[in-house]
């Protein structure tokens, strides 16, 4: 076997050192590959996106778009879903399970204070702008200040000035360079939307709506001659064979749209037509159609931008879980911009070896859902103490009282001192019916016609537990969700309380 010695006496043969070489470099590559494009070769990499090569175009035109109205609509829409969120934070970088250090902290603070002094908000709208008009360059300005560089302006520069070589780099098209000029290390923040080897620059939304655009533009017009035409009446006459006496009707006609004065030959006859059926309505379910198309590539959807009297509650919320899904996409990738921002800021000012800052949203807690569940629980018979509103609501002990407790009035215990009574299954299925009655009461309001079925549920259920599934089946069928949450809250709540009574009675026997 060939091969030599390294410096620390060990052979190294050359079939294992062409291997190791052939471990670190890429393979694979475009400028290898079948079909592979040589302009690479000469300058930048074209746009691979399908539909602006097809058209012959470029990213500028997406500009265009924005002027119609469904596309503002929809761009503003979901850009302000993740824009308007204040609720972020900067955090120290740290290992798990360790705390951060000292240069940790220090530099999470000094990237703090020199972001304060830049609007985040317009940086977050352009970065968000990212999915529908492709990448996002925003070139960092530095200044040395006591030690250390600082952050003194985030400015986001033209897409058209950058583009990427055959190499996958991004570049700036310069007027020196055929082939673009690399950008300089830590000089540019770059953020893309679903990028990939064969597409560097990223999926563009906005492509997807050139042709819905075109349609929905070439409809209108369409429509307004339509409108024009025949939206207002017609004027007939009835004239003789006389050309002369045709021709002055037909002029004094054409004056009388304007002015609605006419004066006809004696023996002449007009008529006022009105322009019936549905015509007019091709043209606006026509536009309508592109407006949903652009509304959905957009936003996921379209009851969010333009219900026109239809869909139900339930579409709508579902419709509005979509547009909610595609907004924490977007604030995911606003997460990772930033985070890069804070990589690049540690590495410039602390080195390597220097955790970064990490970038993050915390949602606001939810107090109405907490206290709306306490209220439910109130009502079935539980009486809470201080440390449950302290640890639950943040609350001090001096900032509240509560009232003296009461005697639950719903599977209430046996008052202290007197014998607790047998309780069998027959107890119990009367606990469940004296619970049937004033759920038959409450649900008669909601919907009178299965008030005999839930009283049938009722005979039939065998424990507290079949009654809760059977309830949810039927009420499922017929009762909003907020009425079927609150009715099976309130089963729930009764179960559990009963429950609880049947095992201490069943403690209370065995003793």
């Amino acid at each position: 076997m060939s091969g030599l010695f390294d410096s620390k006496g060990n052979f190294i043969s050359f079939e294992a050192a062409r291997a190791s070489v052939q471990l670190g470099t890429e393979f694979a590559t475009s400028s290898r590959a079948w079909g592979f494009d040589p302009a690479t070769w000469f300058g930048l990499m074209p746009d691979p996106d399908p539909i602006l090569r097809k058209r012959g175009d470029d990213a500028t035109i997406l500009d265009e778009l924005v002027g119609d109205d469904e596309v503002s609509t929809a761009l503003e829409k979901r850009i302000l879903r993740t824009q308007n969120k204040s609720n972020f934070t900067f955090n120290p970088g740290h290992a798990e399970g360790e705390e951060p250090t000292e240069s940790s902290i220090a530099i999470c603070k000094q990237l703090e204070n020199d972001l304060a002094r830049i609007p985040l908000r317009d940086l977050f709208g352009e970065i968000l702008e990212t999915p529908f008009f492709g990448p996002t360059f925003s070139e960092l300005m530095w200044s040395p200040s006591n030690g250390y560089y600082r952050l003194e302006a985030i400015i986001t520069k033209p897409r058209d000035w950058f583009g990427f070589n055959g190499n996958r780099q991004p570049v700036f098209r310069s007027v020196e360079s055929a082939e673009g000029e690399l950008l300089p290390q830590h000089k540019f923040l770059m953020t893309r939307h679903r990028s990939s080897y064969t597409n560097p620059y990223g999926v563009r939304l906005l492509t997807r709506c050139l042709w819905p655009v075109a349609f929905k533009r070439g409809g209108i017009e369409f429509w307004s001659r339509f409108c024009e035409k025949f939206g207002s009446a017609f004027l007939i006459a009835k004239a003789g064979k006389d050309a002369q006496e045709r021709s002055i009707i037909a002029n004094q006609l054409v004056s009388m749209i304007q002015d609605a004065v006419a004066v006809v030959p004696t023996g002449s006859e007009v008529e006022i037509a009105q322009a019936s059926g549905k015509s007019g309505d091709l043209h606006k379910t026509y536009v309508s159609f592109w407006n949903r198309a652009i509304s959905k590539v957009l936003t996921g959807q379209t009851l969010s931008t333009d219900q026109e009297g239809q869909g139900s509650r339930a579409a709508s919320a579902t419709h509005s879980e979509q547009l909610d899904s595609l907004a924490e996409s977007d604030e995911a990738m606003l997460v990772s911009s930033m985070n890069e921002l804070a990589r690049i800021y540690a590495r410039v000012n602390g080195g390597p070896d220097i955790l970064p800052p990490v970038f993050g949203f915390s949602e606001p807690e939810d107090y109405s859902e907490k206290a709306e569940l306490d209220k439910k629980l109130h009502e079935m018979g539980v009486r809470f103490k201080p440390v449950h509103f302290v640890n639950r609501y943040g609350l001090s002990e001096d900032e509240f009282s509560l009232d003296p407790d009461t005697v639950p009035a719903t599977f209430s215990a046996p008052v202290s001192g007197t014998a607790a009574p047998d309780k069998n299954q027959d107890d119990y299925q009367l606990a469940i019916d004296d619970f049937a009655d004033s759920l038959l009461e409450e649900s008669a309001k909601l919907n009178g016609n299965f008030v005999t079925r839930i009283e049938k549920i009722v005979k039939q259920a065998d424990s507290m537990e079949d009654l809760q599934t059977k309830l949810a089946e039927l009420l499922g069928q017929d009762v909003g969700q907020n009425e079927l949450e609150e009715l099976i809250s309130n089963a729930m709540i009764n179960a559990a309380l009963a429950g609880r009574m049947a095992v201490e009675d069943e403690a209370s026997n065995g003793d």
